[in-house]
């Protein structure tokens, strides 16, 4: 899979924000989890709640200390994070740099102050 990866994915520590209401079940609440990594073109979370796969939802990532990006993502994949840990989920989530009221240019300049 790493194969098929168009850019390189770093290692993050972010605190992200999304809408409770792409997971299944949930009211419109925010949740508040981690990026484990990052990339142009997407993230993967740890969470405590399950994402509904293909949902659209809005992402704010908070990074450097500056006020949240806010960023739209699509959900490619959700699975529990392990055996021992069962309220604990990862994502995928795709960004959809077209999108309106987004902030993914500010995420590609983030981003580029990592690249060689």
């Amino acid at each position: 899979m790493d194969l098929e990866r168009r850019h390189i994915r770093l290692p993050a520590k972010y605190r992200v924000y999304i809408e409770a209401d792409a997971a299944a079940g949930e009211d419109n609440s925010i949740e508040v989890c981690r990026a484990l990594d990052v990339s142009l073109s997407g993230l993967q979370l740890e969470l405590t709640r399950e994402l509904a796969l293909n949902a659209y939802i809005h992402v704010g990532v908070e990074a450097s200390g500056a006020a949240p990006l806010i960023l739209v993502a699509v959900v490619r994949w959700c699975r529990p994070a392990d055996a021992d840990r069962p309220d604990t989920w990862r994502a995928g989530l795709e960004l959809q740099p077209d999108a309106a009221d987004s902030d993914y240019s500010d995420w590609r300049r983030l981003l580029a102050q990592f690249d060689d």
